[in-house]
């Protein structure tokens, strides 16, 4: 999941998260899954002809 906030085509920050539920078919209790979230920065560079 993301959030991001665009100050220019070619530039954006914003937040970032991922978790961590235990298998597809057997998630894990809420207390034993893991979860972090953080600043992230995302961008688009030219690239030959794209």
């Amino acid at each position: 999941m993301a959030a991001q906030v665009c100050l220019m085509p070619t530039f954006e920050y914003g937040l970032q998260g991922f978790g961590e539920v235990g298998k597809w078919d057997d998630w894990e209790s809420s207390s034993d899954q893991q979860h972090k979230a953080g600043p992230a920065i995302f961008g688009k560079l030219p690239v030959g002809n794209h």
